[in-house]
């Protein structure tokens, strides 16, 4: 369909009565051309920001769904285009969307206006703070972290870590790893991982976060206390996944 360029823009109202000369003529008064807009035309509602197409004289139609052909908005309409005008099938930022096909990602997504990507490991900074235990201290040095690694799935984190030749300053009921970014555990959660206690054989550990915890508690199987320890020879190894709060 072909469009004319219009003289000036229009501020008109939906389905004025074309007999009404009245009407008619405050419609056709807002363009220069002398016998107003030309079949054809498109022309915009000014308050709503909806196009519309002149199909007869001063009678306009809503313009969606009209053209068969693909329109290049690009070249052919400028300014705002209206929600309105989408089709079905576009999904707006500002509402749920129900998608039933298949989205593929060739690159990662973020969730929850976090700068890390989902489902992607990344490397916890190391803090010598965010190491420590319910009684005494825990002594956790640069070259004793193996790994502590952290990843998001929606309002799951997932850590792994890797911890040796620790010290511990007396006989703590758990040793602790502050849960990283500031985030709180949601509920309580149980995991289950390895632990070499002063040297000892290795045995059960369990990972623990409690509702509202901001730490892992890591206790020995079979709730033993941990050994006082200089000799950095106390080590844990474990991956836990616990959901966070919003």
């Amino acid at each position: 369909m072909s469009q004319e360029q219009l003289a000036a823009d229009a501020t008109w109202q939906r389905g004025f009565d074309v007999a009404d000369s009245a009407a008619r003529t405050a419609f056709l008064a807002t363009y220069t051309a002398p016998l107003g807009p030309k079949r054809g035309d498109v022309i915009r509602q000014i308050d709503t920001g909806i196009y519309y197409v002149v199909i007869g004289e001063g009678i306009a139609t809503p313009i969606t769904g009209l053209l068969s052909d693909p329109v290049n908005l690009a070249t052919q309409v400028t300014g705002t285009l209206a929600d309105g005008n989408l089709s079905s099938n576009v999904p707006l930022k500002n509402q749920n969307s129900v998608i039933t096909g298949v989205y593929e990602f060739n690159n990662n997504f973020k969730q929850y206006g976090r700068t890390a990507k989902s489902l992607e490991w990344t490397s916890v900074p190391f803090n010598a703070g965010n190491f420590t235990a319910s009684a005494g201290s825990w002594t956790v040095d640069s070259g004793d972290v193996l790994v502590q690694e952290i990843a998001y799935d929606g309002l799951t984190m997932w850590m792994a870590f890797t911890i040796v030749s620790t010290d511990v300053s007396t006989t703590p009921s758990d040793l602790r790893i502050a849960i990283p970014n500031g985030e709180v555990a949601d509920f309580r959660m149980d995991a289950f991982g390895f632990c070499s206690d002063a040297g000892a054989t290795p045995i059960g550990l369990t990972i623990t976060t409690a509702a509202g915890g901001t730490v892992l508690s890591l206790g020995k199987l079979g709730s033993a206390a941990w050994t006082a320890t200089s000799g950095d020879n106390t080590a844990v190894v474990g991956v836990v996944a616990f959901s966070i709060e919003p």
